[in-house]
């Protein structure tokens, strides 16, 4: 489309979006080590909002582990949505306290009021996100003759970047627009680093056994935290009950986030908040993290994406699949085993024991 004056694009949008894309975290079936196949694009729309607005102080990984999703492993067999237990736990909310980085919300009633909040959201150069299958950005829109356009970003499950015209539109809000609308207000004080790092770390102990219980309401059967993982393994090897196996879809984990734990982990035994003490504890705690990410991406060279169809069939490779998902495991019992000591030591009310 040759841009006109009535195109009103947010051009930054569009390139933020192809930059994290392409360099950070892609829904592609690729397997590289820069990037972070993801198990839901809604951290990566929100992150190319947060740029947009001069965010440009808050990283992927900083936004993955203050938003809780690091801390959730959600798997149920043969059931597709266990892996968006995230989306559960007020994630927008958490960003926006651990970031400043205000959030609304908008429930349209018609394309047309759907369409007018993304048309204010443009003109304040704000882009609006919405579900589209996973996540899509609005970035822009175009007014020709009384029938808009809209331009429209996603990741997740296809990659495209393109204009829907009206028609196209009305047929989306039909099947997506009871998802509702969302686009950054205001920068608001955050909270303290050192009480959202606490935060961060309690949420990754507690939850490895007792997740929320609004993630527990929501998905009765699930099974998560450690036991997940640990059934994720069982299952992953049993070859006469799953004759099949793929990291995808309804047995896809959410353990790609995991590297964030420890980045920010990592980043926060830097950052003065904590003692000398805690801070090495810290560091024993990232590198455990860092050790179970490395075996999750083995397992997923095996049965993700990128391994041949036939894995999944095989016996022998299901077996190497399952040993590295349990070696994960152990991984990550350590890394929770440190965080335990952490929690011990400090204070949540701002000093240390």
């Amino acid at each position: 489309m040759s841009p006109g004056s009535n195109v009103h694009l947010l051009k930054d949008a569009v390139q933020h979006f192809e930059y994290v894309a392409k360099n950070i975290a892609s829904h592609a079936n690729v397997l590289d080590e820069k990037l972070y196949p993801q198990p839901s694009t809604y951290l990566t729309t929100h992150f190319v909002c947060m740029r947009v607005a001069g965010f440009d102080h808050v990283d992927f990984d900083t936004l993955t582990a203050v938003s809780g999703a690091s801390a959730l492993f959600g798997y149920e067999p043969g059931e597709f949505l266990p892996k968006y237990a995230h989306l559960n736990i007020g994630i927008s909310k958490r960003i926006e306290q651990a970031t400043g980085f205000g959030w609304e919300r908008f429930q349209p009633r018609t394309p047309e009021e759907c369409y007018q909040f993304i048309r204010d959201g443009v003109d304040a150069n704000r882009p609006v996100t919405s579900t589209f299958y996973e996540d899509v950005l609005f970035s822009g829109y175009q007014e020709d003759n009384g029938r808009p356009k809209l331009h429209v970003m996603t990741d997740g499950a296809d990659y495209f970047i393109r204009w829907f015209g009206w028609n196209a539109f009305k047929r989306w809000f039909k099947e997506w627009g009871n998802s509702g609308l969302g686009r950054h207000t205001e920068r608001k004080d955050p909270l303290p680093e050192r009480e959202v790092a606490i935060r961060v770390i309690t949420d990754l102990v507690e939850w490895s056994t007792d997740p929320p219980d609004n993630v527990l309401r929501e998905y009765p059967r699930a099974t998560f935290g450690l036991a997940g993982i640990e059934k994720y393994a069982d299952d992953c090897g049993n070859v006469s009950k799953f004759p099949d196996w793929r990291a995808c879809h309804d047995i896809n984990p959410q353990w790609i986030v995991r590297n964030s734990t420890a980045i920010y982990l990592a980043s926060t035994a830097k950052s003065g908040l904590f003692d000398r003490e805690v801070n090495e504890i810290l560091r024993r705690s990232s590198a455990s993290y860092k050790n179970a990410y490395n075996h999750w991406r083995e397992f997923y060279r095996l049965l993700g994406h990128v391994a041949p169809k036939d894995n999944g069939r095989k016996k022998e490779i299901r077996a190497r699949g399952a040993d590295a998902v349990r070696k994960a495991l152990d991984a990550e019992k350590e890394a929770l085993k440190e965080l335990s000591a952490v929690i011990e030591k400090i204070n949540p009310t701002g000093a240390n024991s």
